[in-house]
């Protein structure tokens, strides 16, 4: 379990979050919402801590809501109430490092949901978003970690999760063709990867059985519940004491160190990967949320030819395409190294060779 938890509803809790985070070199950084990121979504818990989680602060922005509001139905972000200001300006400013796990729909929220201010000599300026910026999204770690791995059996082990999970459907052709598959990594959840690595006492990456029927019925509606049932106050302080957890783990790699600064480059590229909820809802639809995104592994060549993918439009560079030589010249599928399998598997029209 985490440290100590805070509940934040009054300014005077605020107050201490604000003064206690805005000291610290890095955060740990999680939200709560009813349909995070996605089309009616709206943002009920800001939860932040230490990177150890010692003290976490649930910050109930619910109680604290805007001046002027946007309308319900209405994506545009809003000024926030006085008192949150501070504490979401940490959120952009160069200290705090933040640090998250799958921050892509948590900073999608916060986009979304805030604008923020500029100071009173630039009053004409109108409200900037709210970008989470410096970051470092530790499931990206996690990925990089596993393909940066060379021992011999790496290969196969990456290609036996995919034949033995998301692709068993068709793990004859994952067999056949395996360098078709190159770049594709299937992303493995929070408490999965504690297990994995073995981390905590054991008892940490035990799920909340009450959470879990509430994910089963898909109703996160309750998240914006007043007063907040404990259980999910709970839960939310446990998010961050299992990232505490895989960023003591990471940080303690010497290659982790020695890159972060191109890393926190490459994850701010990943959690802002989406720019609108529907996008983010398109994206899921298609499955596509299952991996890790072709080419954020490495950092983007702005130089690069790229085209894009008939299923997920992203566009892509060439590598990110199975490719092939014939009499008229070479071609490529014209769904990328992710979509042509999940597209196999789920038995929807398949990419067709296109001339590059």
């Amino acid at each position: 379990m985490a440290g100590k938890t805070t509940y934040c509803a009054e300014p005077s809790t605020l107050a201490q979050a604000i003064s206690t985070l805005s000291t610290l070199p890095a955060i740990l950084l999680d939200c709560e919402a009813r349909d995070l990121g996605m089309p009616g979504g709206a943002l009920s818990l800001l939860s932040l801590s230490d990177i150890a989680a010692s003290h976490v602060f649930l910050i109930d922005v619910l109680a604290f809501p805007s001046p002027s509001p946007s309308p319900a139905d209405s994506d545009t972000p809003s000024v926030p109430h006085p008192a949150l200001l501070p504490l979401l300006a940490l959120l952009t400013t160069p200290t705090p490092l933040k640090v998250v796990w799958d921050g892509r729909a948590d900073a999608l929220e916060l986009l979304l949901t805030y604008a923020l201010p500029f100071p009173a000599s630039c009053s004409s300026s109108p409200p900037r978003p709210l970008v989470l910026t410096p970051v470092l999204d530790l499931q990206l770690i996690e990925v990089t970690a596993r393909a940066r791995d060379i021992r011999p059996n790496a290969r196969a082990r990456r290609l036996d999760e995919l034949t033995k999970g998301a692709f068993a459907p068709i793990a004859s052709t994952v067999r056949a063709d395996p360098a078709a598959f190159d770049g594709v990594w299937k992303l493995r959840g929070l408490g999965q990867i504690v297990r994995l690595l073995r981390l905590g006492d054991g008892s940490l990456d035990q799920k909340d059985p009450e959470v879990v029927a509430m994910h089963q019925r898909s109703d996160s509606s309750l998240w914006m519940a007043r007063p907040l049932p404990a259980y999910l106050q709970r839960y939310a302080a446990h998010d961050l004491a299992l990232i505490a957890l895989l960023h003591a783990h990471f940080l303690g790699k010497d290659w982790v160190c020695a890159q972060l600064p191109a890393l926190c480059t490459q994850s701010e590229r990943y959690v802002g990967m989406f720019r609108t909820r529907e996008e983010h809802a398109r994206y899921a639809a298609l499955g596509l949320k299952a991996f890790m995104p072709l080419e954020f592994l490495e950092l983007a060549d702005a130089e690069g030819l790229t085209y894009a993918c008939a299923r997920c439009e992203r566009e892509l560079s060439t590598s990110c395409f199975v490719l092939k030589r014939t009499a008229r010249g070479q071609q490529r599928l014209s769904y990328c190294r992710l979509c042509e399998p999940i597209a196999h598997k789920n038995g929807e029209t398949r990419g067709v060779w296109v001339g590059l």
